[in-house]
């Protein structure tokens, strides 16, 4: 899988989604995902396989379970494999629910 590919399982879910930004303002719920990193498989000083590590970020006013679920349902049905944590945005007064996966 791809960020293309998963750009399209992201707006599956039916929320706004765009990489790293919007280039206008949003009302939450949406969603923002980027490339945290790669964690690849290397041997002889080849790189053999490409790990991606690409963080979800589903924002939204309060818990918004119902986000939550289409989000995790969404990336279920692609089989692939999550975790998630909660930050409060103060500033923003916003919930910020971080997916971590690898593709």
């Amino acid at each position: 899988m791809d960020a293309a590919e998963l750009l399209t399982v992201l707006k599956s879910t039916g929320l706004p989604v765009a990489y790293r930004r919007f280039k206008q303002v949003k009302t939450p719920p949406y969603i923002l995902f980027y490339l945290e990193g790669t964690d690849n498989f290397v041997a002889d000083n080849v790189v053999y396989e490409t790990c991606e590590s690409y963080l979800i970020e589903l924002y939204s006013k309060d818990r918004d379970l119902v986000s939550e679920g289409k989000l995790e349902d969404a990336l279920d049905a692609a089989e692939i494999v999550w975790d998630k944590d909660e930050t409060f945005i103060e500033s923003e007064n916003l919930v910020m629910m971080v997916y971590s996966i690898q593709i």
